[in-house]
């Protein structure tokens, strides 16, 4: 299991999500489809979701190491997600813009983390 006790947790979690969405792209979008789609029910909402499941464990860890700021993994859980989306979404969707851009959108990572890491923890 992959642990946030680390920036480098971090770190493997980001780059493993953005290669998923990067490499099979037409996840992303059903997943943007399904979202919005009525299938998308109260229902389906409140049944099981064993990815958010462990995505809120994953940023309950670090918040529980002191990795993180102390803040409800599902707030830094939606943070980092929307961050990922909103990255991929424009490494796909602006191809010909990305290549001017490279440069500082291989900052964003580290902005996000610098967001959620716990400012009193030094042995990051």
């Amino acid at each position: 299991m992959l642990l946030i006790h680390s920036k480098s947790g971090f770190f493997a979690l980001w780059n493993n999500l953005i290669q998923v969405y990067l490499n099979k792209p037409a996840f992303q979008k059903f997943l943007e489809q399904f979202i919005s789609s009525p299938y998308n029910s109260p229902e389906v909402q409140s049944g099981p979701d064993p990815w958010g499941d462990w995505l809120f464990q994953f940023f309950k860890d670090g918040v529980d190491s002191q990795t993180l700021k102390p803040l409800s993994p599902n707030i830094l859980a939606v943070m980092v997600m929307g961050s990922v989306i909103s990255l991929v979404r424009y490494r796909v969707y602006f191809k010909l813009k990305k290549s001017f851009a490279e440069q500082e959108l291989q900052l964003i990572p580290q902005m996000v983390w610098d967001g959620i890491k716990n400012p009193q923890e030094t042995n990051l």
